[in-house]
């Protein structure tokens, strides 16, 4: 019983002490007045130590599908090709966020011609040409600032890398020149590709990339879309039965495109 209460129980008491005829019938008043007042009490209590402890919005962690639809991927003759996976991001703060990827996809590259010979109006050529599924996994740092409603803006930057293996062709290419109206110095060419071996191929490579993008939050969903145009980083390809090759790239030409949609909890 609160104190409120059993102040008012002595005091009544107090004045019944002469009345033993309705003591009874107003001691039971009394408690039952009592227990309403003690009932109120907690309740009042209970909702201020809700309102001390509010609950978290789910928004802390994120994990969906993303997918990088638009790539160049170029490394002097290298590409990749569009790729499929997961990420997942933790906000550290309320505008910082570690995120981590693993995804699937291609990864091309094809050599420079390399002269080798010239008969008559031919031109001979070799030329290699690789396929290789990769896998990268990758992580970075990602600052957002609100922009509008449920609009968020953000840059972010992420170390990626991937390794895979394929097949290669080393390709013999002929290069016919044919004069069509000799009197005005026309030519057309011609080319022919022969295979001149196959093999095993392996390629790793190891990229830094900035981002910037933009997010529709849903309490629930995250809608984004980032993009970028600039990328450094390096590759190294090896071959069975061929030289392989190692090379370290700048490019501020490499554009490329990655949707999400992510999952918040």
């Amino acid at each position: 019983m609160c104190g409120f209460c059993h102040a008012i129980f002595i005091v009544h008491m107090a004045f019944l002490g002469h009345n033993n005829k309705h003591l009874l019938m107003h001691s039971k008043l009394i408690i039952i007045v009592a227990s309403v007042l003690a009932t109120f009490s907690s309740t009042a209590q209970d909702t201020e130590r809700e309102q001390a402890t509010p609950k978290r919005l789910p928004g802390k962690n994120e994990i969906g599908l993303v997918g990088e639809m638009f790539s160049n991927g170029y490394m002097g003759n290298s590409n990749y090709n569009s790729h499929l996976g997961l990420q997942y991001k933790r906000w550290a703060k309320p505008n910082i966020a570690y995120r981590i990827l693993g995804a699937v996809g291609d990864f091309n590259y094809h050599s420079m011609p390399r002269f080798v010979d010239k008969k008559g109006d031919t031109l001979f050529h070799i030329q290699t040409y690789s396929s290789i599924p990769m896998y990268f996994v990758g992580g970075g740092v990602e600052v957002q600032r609100h922009f509008y409603k449920r609009i968020t803006l953000y840059a972010a930057l992420e170390l990626r890398a991937g390794y895979g293996s394929g097949t290669y062709s080393e390709m013999l290419v002929k290069e016919v020149q044919q004069d069509i109206t000799p009197y005005w110095g026309s030519t057309t060419t011609h080319y022919e590709v022969s295979t001149i071996r196959q093999g095993d191929v392996s390629a790793f490579i190891l990229d830094v990339t900035p981002f910037i993008g933009a997010k529709i939050n849903f309490r629930r969903i995250s809608l984004g879309t980032e993009a970028s145009i600039i990328k450094t980083g390096m590759e190294s390809v090896s071959y069975s039965g061929a030289p392989g090759r190692g090379t370290g790239n700048f490019q501020m030409n490499d554009f490329r495109q990655r949707i999400y949609v992510n999952w918040r909890f």
